[in-house]
């Protein structure tokens, strides 16, 4: 799942695609029924949140429909990605897992 996932998105964002970081409780394992998939998606240059966020949802809409949870997918640059610029960045960095 993952895997077709990342191909759609790299097939989306194309050059700007830089990697793909599950967060949150499925990543930790504590996830239930009820959690969704957070994914967060990393792009070169800067991001429009809300064209990423389309282009991103609309990409993965084949997958989205087999899918028994809901899937949340947060696109962010990069280079603020990796210069730890918030909180949830530092922690995705301790607890998340690269796809």
């Amino acid at each position: 799942m993952f895997g077709r996932i990342s191909d759609d998105l790299k097939h989306a964002f194309g050059h700007r695609y830089a990697g793909l970081i599950l967060f949150g409780s499925s990543a930790s394992g504590e996830d239930t029924e009820a959690s969704d998939i957070d994914l967060l998606l990393l792009v070169d240059g800067p991001v429009d949140v809300g064209l990423d966020i389309r282009r991103a949802v609309h990409a993965t809409d084949a997958v989205r429909s087999e899918l028994p949870r809901s899937l949340s997918i947060l696109p962010v640059p990069r280079s603020s990605y990796e210069a730890n610029d918030y909180p949830l960045y530092r922690n995705i960095h301790q607890h998340g897992i690269a796809l």
